[in-house]
């Protein structure tokens, strides 16, 4: 979990053993209480605020699939303050996962009796047909598999999708029955199978994405709202800027501006290059991502995409493409990382 702090008002000694304390306190009161979420979609705004005669303490917890929880608590012993507040997020927190895990189970009834009528189908074709639809198919299953292993990943850690549900087996298998029952109509021919399987990939998913932003939990109208996201960025900011100014050494223009002569490692522009590209492919829009996956990763033509994945108009697949790949490039030199070429690029989306 990403943990955030923002002090206000408390002395600068006091910095590192109050976030110390912290870190201890949501260890022990509500780390046990996100086991059913991913770490890495998990995040933990904390506010400290010394008033006059107590202390104000507010937390916003970021839960997948874009949940805000909202706890605070004014007490005159900071640890008090921390602790009670912790206390009614966690309280929170253990509701919220019982709601997701139900609603996951609702959504897994739903699957099953959808995937029961779509068997039912299926094993109404003809024996020779549904025979021949296995072998087809087989050998595709281990490349289809990895590409819904990178759109649930993408779609997880954005908060998107619930990180637990649905997982690759269950999207995989409603992707073939689709599949399957549209055999007589299809072209037999492997790349052509292989696209159609992404298709119906993109379907289930977005299924998935209308159920749940259908079901998502709005944050209460009784609860004070949450600050702007700016606002709490130069918060933070100023947080930094005061626990690392130190006004007794003298600071140089040189200790800040990098050495435009030093050489930087290929292999660390590389490595450098590759987070970089995995953290913007997870903000783009859905669309976009997906283009740029298809076109780079599984090597498909923008014409393809078009008539057969994504239909739109050719020149709209174009835009989308073309937009996707400079917002990637121009993340990428506003980093120091002009010099990745597209070629490079290909490489570091596979």
């Amino acid at each position: 979990m990403k943990l955030d702090i923002t002090l206000r008002n408390i002395n600068k000694k006091q910095y590192q053993p109050v976030k110390r304390h912290l870190k201890q306190l949501v260890t022990q009161h509500l780390q046990p209480h996100l086991a059913h979420f991913n770490e890495n979609t998990t995040r933990l705004h904390a506010t400290l605020d010394k008033q006059k005669n107590n202390y104000k303490v507010q937390y916003q917890l970021h839960l997948p699939p874009r949940k805000i929880l909202l706890a605070k608590e004014t007490a005159e012993n900071l640890n008090s303050a921390l602790e009670e507040a912790l206390k009614e997020l966690a309280r929170q927190a253990q509701k919220h996962a019982a709601k997701i895990s139900g609603r996951e189970s609702w959504k897994r009834k739903q699957r099953r009796q959808r995937l029961k009528q779509f068997k039912a189908d299926v094993q109404a074709l003809p024996e020779t047909t549904r025979k021949q639809a296995d072998e087809s198919l087989e050998p595709l299953l281990d490349k289809l598999q990895s590409y819904i292993r990178h759109e649930l990943a993408y779609l997880q850690a954005n908060g998107d999708l619930p990180s637990s549900y649905p997982t690759v087996d269950d999207v995989r298998d409603e992707a073939l029955l689709k599949v399957q029952f549209r055999w007589d109509e299809l072209d037999k021919d492997n790349d052509v199978l292989y696209q159609e399987l992404i298709k119906a990939v993109h379907e289930v998913l977005t299924e998935e994405l209308i159920q749940t932003q259908i079901h998502m939990d709005d944050i209460s109208l009784k609860e004070e709202v949450p600050k702007d996201a700016k606002d709490q960025a130069e918060e933070m900011q100023g947080e930094e800027i005061s626990e690392f100014y130190q006004p007794f050494e003298r600071l140089h223009i040189e200790d800040i501006i990098p050495d435009a002569t030093a050489d930087i490692p290929e292999e660390l522009l590389e490595k450098n290059a590759r987070e970089l590209s995995y953290q913007t492919i997870m903000n783009l829009p859905i669309d976009w991502r997906r283009m740029l996956l298809l076109a780079h990763r599984e090597n498909m033509s923008i014409e393809t995409i078009a008539q057969t994945i994504m239909p739109m108009a050719l020149s709209d697949a174009k835009k989308v493409l073309d937009y996707a790949e400079q917002f990637m490039l121009a993340s990428l030199n506003e980093r120091g990382l002009g010099n990745i070429t597209q070629a490079i690029l290909k490489q570091l989306l596979r």
